[in-house]
């Protein structure tokens, strides 16, 4: 991994690794992704100290074209295991788990339908991750590249809205959803606790469509 400190690139190595399927992991698992950070905080000149002294606050992982899955909602989970304050020891007691729900795909669709009222459009459709609908979306409607109205999705993903727009525009949408805090955390990796679980956000955007 290429992270970038200070005007600086700083190397992090990744390992990644096929689970055995003799082991209990291999249930929920195919690979892992093993990182391991230097510790930031011993003195400097200590061999292994991270370059800078640089630490690590935020990173986010983007895969692409690597994983094909069926539609459904999958659990990353991810185990930290601290340094022990300026030691650059191991701190195996202080690991723990936190986890991450991922929905895919993420799929917004849009219809639109030419109303009895003159410069009128009803446009709807159904937003769905993983296979499930999504509500309580902020939906945006399109006509062209103008924004002509919103909705909210409701039960089952499905949102409607009476919008002004010419009918001979092509009509789309987009939607954002924030990430969301879990209902609970059920730690994998006993005895480590999970501190934390969170349904992963997204965007996503319909195909235009003319209204019929």
């Amino acid at each position: 991994m290429n992270l970038s400190a200070a005007g600086q690139t700083l190397q992090v190595p990744a390992f990644v690794d096929d689970v055995p399927l003799t082991i209990p992991l291999s249930a929920i698992a195919n690979n892992t992704i093993t990182i391991c950070l230097p510790p930031p905080d011993v003195p400097v000149g200590t061999p292994g100290r991270a370059s800078l002294g640089a630490k690590l606050v935020d990173a986010t992982l983007s895969i692409t074209d690597v994983f094909s899955a069926a539609p459904a909602w999958y659990t990353w989970h991810t185990t930290v295991t601290p340094y022990t304050p300026g030691t650059g020891k191991v701190n195996a007691a202080g690991r723990f788990e936190v986890q991450s729900v991922d929905r895919t795909p993420q799929v917004l669709t849009t219809k639109a339908k030419k109303s009895k009222v003159k410069g009128k459009v009803t446009v709807s459709g159904r937003l769905v991750a993983g296979g499930k609908g999504v509500s309580g979306a902020s939906v945006n409607i399109l006509a062209g590249k103008k924004s002509v109205g919103k909705a909210t999705t409701k039960a089952g993903g499905t949102y409607s809205a009476l919008v002004t727009a010419a009918a001979t525009a092509r009509f789309s949408a987009s939607v954002t959803v924030a990430p969301k805090k879990a209902a609970s955390c059920a730690a994998y990796f006993a005895p480590s606790p999970c501190v934390g679980a969170w349904v992963a956000g997204f965007t996503a955007k319909s195909t235009p469509v003319k209204a019929s």
